[in-house]
Parts: C-alpha cells; structure tokens; sequence
C-alpha cells in the first residue's frame, strides 16, 4: 500500500537535480527517496559512528524545497518533503523585545 501511494509521486529528474543543485541521491519519486534513506540507515548501522567518514545529507534551499512541492497538495507535500531527507533545522530564537 506505502509503495503504491509513493510511486509516480513528485519524481525529479536529472535535468531538475542539476538545474536546483540538489544531492544526485534524490533522484526518482518518492518511493525511490524513501528506498534511498532506507538503505543508508542501513549503511550507518553497520558502520562505527566513529569511523563513520561519509558525506552528510547537505541544507537544501527554501527554493530548492519549494520546487519540488509547487502544485502538491498538503499531505503529499509533507510525504515528497520527507522524502528529501534533509537535516534538521535549529527553531530560530525569538526576539524578546526588552520585556522578557
């Protein structure tokens, strides 16, 4: 049922990887990122944390983000995000304006 719902979902091209500069690893649809994040969970398993030298998942833009959910509606929006399997992001502080 998950593979079914996630096949054919916001694929990205190639031709869109390179134009946006995302990471060649988030090539395909949604099932194909999901598969992908899968896979290299599995990978940092097996390998000391310590020895553990491979490349982390880079920032992506707002923009970057934002292409590849134009048109998308909320719940599958959420899902191709997910599947982008960015780093987490600090909240940012919020002013306390003097009176905090």
């Amino acid at each position: 049922m998950l593979r079914r719902s996630l096949r054919g979902l916001r694929p990205l091209t190639p031709q869109e990887i390179e134009i946006h500069g995302l990471p060649q690893h988030l090539e395909g649809d949604t099932w194909d990122r999901l598969r992908t994040m899968l896979d290299q969970a599995v990978d940092a398993a097996a390998v000391n944390a310590a020895d553990d030298t491979r490349e982390r998942a880079p920032r992506l833009s707002p923009s970057a983000v934002a292409i590849a959910v134009v048109g998308l509606d909320l719940a599958a929006a959420r899902l191709v995000i997910a599947s982008l399997n960015m780093p987490p992001t600090p909240a940012p502080i919020p002013a306390t304006h003097g009176w905090g």
